[in-house]
C-alpha cells in the first residue's frame, strides 16, 4: 500500500528589489539551531512553533494572493517557503520522547502527516507507535504500515476488523474503532485499509464485508462507492462469481468499472452482454473520450466473429462509436462482418447513414460520397434527404470537389428552410464561398444564406461576415443594411456598424455604437476594440467606470488540523486514495458550513485546485 504521495509572480524590478529579503531569510534558514539547542524542561519542542509560524505564512500567502501586488505575493512566497523549510528541518532534527504527549494533539497529527508525505515513514512511525498511538483517525495509517512491516494480522486487529475482533492492549481488552456497541461509525480510511489488509492476508469475506459497509456509508462519497465498487467487483471475479460483478457494476461510471463489467459477462460467457454493455457505456455522452476510448476497444475486440449475434441497433450504434473515436476503419471492418441482412427499410437507411460517415471519417470522400447518394435515393421526408445532402456536402468538400459539394449544401438548405439541417448548410456553403472565392461572389452568397439563419450566434455571425464581405467589396451601403438589424445586444454586429459609421463620416453614430458595446459587454474582443476606438476619438469620457476597489478575502480561523473530515481526508490521501480525498474536500467546500468550506477551500487552493 502506497504511503506519502505528496498531496509569485512579478515584473524584473519587483523580483530584484526582493533580492535583499531572499538573502536574509535564507541567511535565517541556514543560521536556525537545529538538534542542538533544547528546550526547557516541559516546554515544547522547537518545531511546534515553527509549525505555528509556518501556517501563519502559508495563510499570509493566500490572502496575499487575492489582495495584495505581484510584488507583495511575492515577499509572502519567501517568507513561506522559509518558514516550511525551518519547521522541516526542526521536526526532523527532533526525536520524540515521552514527553511527547505534551503537544497540543493537533500538532501532533499535522507533523506526523506532514512526514508521511515527504517520505519519511520511519520517523513519522515514532510518533504513530508513540504519542498517537491511540489517536483513532490515524489508526489506518498504523495499520497500513504494520501491513507493509508482514504484520497484516495486527493491523487487522488494530481496526477491529472483522467487527467481532478486539485488541488487547496491555492487561485491557478495548473496543475497537468503530465496534458494533459504541463508538462512532467507521470512516472510509478504517475500512479500505481493513479490506486491502484482509485481502493480503487472504481472508476474502473480511475483504468484501469492509467493502460492502463502506458501499453502503454515508461518508464514502461517490468516489469511494466507485472504489468499493471496483474493488468488489475485482473480488467477485477472482471468487468465480462474474454474475455478483455483474450486478454490482450494472451502471459503470468510469472506464475502468466499465472494462471490468465486460470481463465479468465474457468470464459468465456472455459475450453479447459484454459488447453492449461497453458499447452503452462507450456512447454516453457527458463522458470523457478518454474514458469511453479502452470501452469501445475492448467491445469490439468482443465483437470479432459475433457480428450476427449482436443486436442490429447494438451493432451499428458501436461500429458509429469507433468512428467518432478515431477508429473508423475498425468500424468498417466491423460493418462489413455483418453477413445477416437489415431488417427493414428503415434499419437498411441507417446502415447506410453510418457506412457513409465513417467512410468520411476515414477520409474515403468518394466511398462516403457514392453512400449518401444511395441513402438520399432511399429516404423520402425532406428531412431525412437534407441530412443526406448535408452528408454529401461535406465529403465533396473533402474531396476538393467545389461543384457537387455547392450544389448539396444548397440542397440541403432548400429541403429544409426551417430545420437544424438547413441552417447548417447554408452557413457552411457561405463559409465555404468565403474561404475560396472573391469578396464580390462571396456576399450574395452571404445576404442568400441570412434567410436560412435563426440561432443567434449563426445570425450575428452570418451578418457581420456577409457586411464585411460587402465592405471588401466596395459597397458600404450593402453592408450597412445587413447589419441594420442587429439588435442592440449583438456586440459584433453593434460594433461593425459603429466602424462603417466612423468610415462614412458619421461619428455621433459611431461614437454612440462603441458606448454601447464597450459598456455592455467590456471584456470581450468587440468591447476592447470598441474601447480603443474611443480613445482614438478623444471620448474616453465615455468608457465604463469599472471598480477599481479590491474584494479583500479574510484571514481563516485556522482549523483545519482540528476538523475530523481534514484528518480523515489528509490520512486517505497518505494512504495512496487521493481522489477519494480530493472528492470529499470538495464536497465540504460546496456543502460545509461558512468556516469548514473556507478551510476546505484553502486547502484545495494549496494543491492548486482554484474552482468547485
Amino acid at each position: 500500500m502506497t504511503l506519502g504521495p505528496a498531496a509569485g509572480k512579478g515584473s524584473i524590478g519587483a523580483a530584484v528589489a526582493l533580492l535583499p529579503s531572499l538573502v536574509s531569510l535564507l541567511s535565517l534558514v541556514a543560521a536556525a539551531p537545529l538538534a542542538s539547542a533544547q528546550p526547557p524542561i516541559g516546554a515544547p519542542p522547537a518545531w511546534v512553533a515553527r509549525r505555528e509560524a509556518w501556517l501563519d505564512a502559508r495563510e499570509t500567502r493566500r490572502l496575499a494572493r487575492w489582495n495584495e501586488s505581484s510584488a507583495a505575493l511575492a515577499a509572502a512566497d519567501l517568507r513561506a517557503a522559509a518558514a516550511e523549510s525551518l519547521y522541516r528541518a526542526s521536526l526532523r532534527a527532533w526525536t520524540p520522547d515521552a514527553a511527547a504527549i505534551r503537544i497540543p494533539l493537533a500538532h501532533l497529527r499535522g507533523a506526523a502527516l506532514d512526514l508521511l508525505e515527504e517520505g519519511a515513514i520511519e520517523r513519522a512511525s515514532l510518533l504513530l507507535e508513540g504519542a498517537l498511538r491511540d489517536d483513532e483517525p490515524l489508526l489506518p495509517i498504523r495499520a497500513a504500515l504494520l501491513g507493509r512491516s508482514g504484520r497484516a494480522e495486527q493491523g487487522l486487529a488494530l481496526l477491529a476488523w472483522p467487527p467481532d475482533r478486539r485488541l488487547a492492549r496491555g492487561d485491557r481488552w478495548l473496543a475497537g474503532f468503530g465496534s458494533p456497541s459504541s463508538g462512532p461509525a467507521r470512516d472510509a480510511a478504517h475500512l479500505l485499509t481493513a479490506s486491502a489488509l484482509a485481502d493480503s492476508l487472504g481472508q476474502a469475506r473480511a475483504s468484501r464485508s469492509a467493502l460492502w459497509a463502506l458501499l453502503v456509508s454515508p461518508d464514502a462519497g461517490p468516489s469511494g462507492r466507485d472504489e468499493a465498487r471496483r474493488l468488489l467487483a475485482r473480488r467477485f471475479l477472482a471468487d468465480g462469481t462474474p454474475r455478483l460483478a455483474v450486478d454490482i457494476l450494472s451502471d459503470p461510471s468510469t472506464g475502468e468499472q466499465a472494462l471490468l463489467l465486460g470481463q465479468a459477462f465474457a468470464q459468465a460467457r456472455d459475450t453479447t452482454g459484454a459488447v453492449e454493455a461497453l458499447t452503452r457505456f462507450g456512447t454516453r455522452s457527458g463522458v470523457a473520450l478518454s474514458e469511453r476510448y479502452p470501452a469501445l476497444r475492448r467491445a469490439a475486440d468482443f465483437a470479432k466473429g459475433r457480428a450476427d449475434s449482436l443486436g442490429e441497433r447494438s451493432h451499428l450504434d458501436l461500429c458509429r462509436a469507433l468512428g467518432d473515436a478515431g477508429e473508423a476503419d475498425r468500424g468498417l471492418a466491423l460493418l462489413a462482418a455483418r453477413r445477416r441482412p437489415a431488417s427493414d427499410s428503415a434499419a437498411t437507411a441507417l446502415r447506410l447513414d453510418v457506412e457513409a460517415s465513417l467512410y468520411a471519417r476515414a477520409r474515403r470522400f468518394s466511398d462516403a460520397m457514392a453512400s449518401y447518394r444511395a441513402l438520399a435515393a432511399r429516404s423520402t421526408a425532406p428531412a431525412a434527404r437534407a441530412r443526406a445532402a448535408l452528408g454529401f456536402a461535406r465529403a465533396a468538400r473533402g474531396a476538393k470537389i467545389f461543384g457537387a459539394m455547392d450544389s448539396a449544401f444548397l440542397s440541403a438548405a432548400v429541403l429544409d428552410p426551417a430545420g437544424p439541417t438547413g441552417e447548417q448548410a447554408a452557413w457552411e456553403r457561405a463559409r465555404e464561398w468565403e474561404d475560396q472565392r472573391s469578396a464580390p461572389e462571396t456576399a450574395p452568397v452571404f445576404t442568400w444564406a441570412n434567410g436560412y439563419l435563426r440561432s443567434g450566434a449563426l445570425k450575428s455571425a452570418g451578418r457581420v461576415h456577409g457586411a464585411l464581405a460587402w465592405r471588401r467589396a466596395g459597397s458600404p451601403d450593402s453592408a450597412r443594411a445587413l447589419l441594420a438589424g442587429a439588435p442592440s445586444d449583438d456586440a459584433p454586429g453593434v460594433y461593425w456598424r459603429a466602424r462603417l459609421a466612423l468610415a462614412a463620416g458619421d461619428s455621433a453614430a459611431a461614437r454612440t455604437g462603441f458606448r454601447g458595446v464597450s459598456r455592455q459587454s467590456p471584456t470581450t474582443y468587440e468591447g476592447i476594440r470598441a474601447g480603443d476606438e474611443l480613445r482614438a476619438m478623444g471620448a474616453a469620457e465615455d468608457l465604463p467606470q469599472l471598480a477599481t476597489t479590491p474584494v479583500r478575502v479574510a484571514r481563516a480561523a485556522r482549523n483545519e488540523d482540528l476538523d475530523t473530515a481534514a484528518v480523515e481526508n489528509r490520512v486517505l490521501a497518505a494512504l495512496g486514495w487521493d481522489a477519494i480525498s480530493t472528492e470529499r474536500v470538495k464536497r465540504v467546500a460546496r456543502e460545509g458550513d461558512p468556516a469548514r468550506a473556507l478551510a476546505a477551500t484553502n486547502a484545495l487552493e494549496e494543491s492548486g485546485v482554484f474552482r468547485v
